[in-house]
């Protein structure tokens, strides 16, 4: 009986999602496909991280980790990293219609990229010889779970991304959740999962262009597809990472890195021009410089994107967004701070719901601190202080359902 209550949800909710199928999202090539220059171009945001950012900043990342979960130890990131690919089977078993014309295909997508996923992370595991962050082994570089669950997730959004959107969302939170949780273990370095990342996607990719060839198909990423903008969404997901160099005013220079989910709603769509709007969480890691320990600094708030479409698949804007962060250690003392900032941005529509940003920005914090007795009485009780000025550079992910 058990297994049959949960049989039976799963059941309905395969059936509510074929039932949810769009017309305006059709399976010909003309809807999926990219060119053949493009197929890569997605592992590039993921490999440059990893190659030029995320080695410098390993060792205080897991400084932050060891300070502030020392006995942290959970096993749901080997698990998890199934889960996407799981996804993907499960939708083929229950008539979820995709891009592939047959299961065998679709099984021949998913082998090949699983061997290419073999072979490309255990090849570099052997030539880096890379030590693990707990002295365990010597093989952490790249990720393997991580390239498993992207591979998933990568494979998930080629068979279903187009139709439905959400399980590529599904199956892309559950890849970070996967790196994330590498990182937590302190089985990896950061720099592994941002590889990881890359190898995964890539391994997919791989697998999709070997199985159209192998059953004499024009190829997965042969065909144009339209921009996003040309294709309504009820919400964007952001997963953005980025690293700042902050100027404190009455102090030295810090660099940081800032994690951030970004939840974004359409306001306004005009001609090229569109509006969005949303909420906002993240954190933010202080890694170097000041007179106070590496810490995190965890925020919520809100942020708009204004977009403007030049080209078909290529977007320029600003963002300007206003963050709370209720407790600040970077801060000491105070009882609230808050950050308004502007990002110049730059877009690229991978796939019709799928976009890679590149983006600058500026933000200015203020400190709130309790005033102090025998000070003036006023209506406020707290003093506003500038505390710095913080410049950033950082990649994201956009998903557009």
């Amino acid at each position: 009986m058990k297994r049959l209550s949960l049989f039976i949800p799963l059941v309905l909710f395969w059936s509510f999602m074929a039932q949810a199928e769009t017309d305006s999202l059709r399976t010909e090539d003309s809807t999926l496909r990219r060119q053949p220059w493009e197929w890569g171009v997605s592992t590039l945001p993921f490999m440059g991280v990893a190659a030029a950012v995320a080695p410098s900043l390993d060792g205080a990342i897991r400084g932050i980790r060891m300070q502030s979960l020392p006995p942290f130890r959970s096993h749901y990131d080997d698990y998890l990293q199934y889960s996407p690919l799981a996804l993907q089977l499960s939708a083929a078993l229950f008539g979820l219609k995709g891009s592939h014309s047959s299961p065998y295909e679709l099984l021949t997508t998913d082998a090949l990229s699983v061997a290419s996923t073999l072979i490309l992370v255990n090849t570099t595991k052997w030539l880096t010889h890379r030590l693990r962050p707990d002295g365990s082994s010597a093989n952490s570089f790249p990720s393997g779970h991580t390239a498993t669950a992207f591979m998933g997730a990568e494979l998930l959004d080629i068979e279903y991304g187009a139709r439905y959107p959400w399980l590529s969302a599904l199956g892309y939170s559950a890849a970070y959740a996967t790196g994330v949780g590498r990182i937590l273990n302190n089985r990896h370095w950061a720099s592994d999962v941002w590889a990881g990342a890359g190898v995964g996607i890539l391994s997919a990719q791989i697998g999709s262009i070997l199985s159209d060839l192998l059953w004499g198909k024009k190829g997965t990423f042969l065909y144009e597809i339209p921009s996003s903008k040309d294709l309504p969404h009820t919400l964007s997901i952001h997963y953005g990472t980025s690293q700042l160099t902050q100027h404190y005013y009455k102090a030295s220079i810090r660099q940081a890195i800032r994690n951030e989910v970004a939840l974004l709603f359409p306001v306004s769509s005009e001609e090229e021009v569109l509006l969005d709007c949303g909420v906002v969480g993240g954190n933010l890691l202080q890694i170097s410089g000041y007179d106070v320990p590496n810490n995190t600094d965890w925020y919520f708030g809100f942020k708009g994107d204004i977009c403007y479409y030049p080209a078909p698949r290529i977007a320029l804007g600003a963002a300007p967004f206003y963050y709370v962060y209720p407790a600040a250690p970077s801060a000491p003392g105070s009882v609230l701070l808050g950050e308004l900032g502007l990002r110049a941005l730059l877009d690229y529509d991978i796939r019709p719901h799928r976009s890679f940003r590149f983006f600058v920005g500026a933000s200015h914090s203020t400190a709130y601190y309790p005033k102090e007795e025998g000070a003036s009485s006023s209506e406020d009780n707290v003093v506003a202080t500038p505390l710095r000025l913080s410049f950033e550079l950082g990649i994201a992910l956009l998903l557009h359902l």
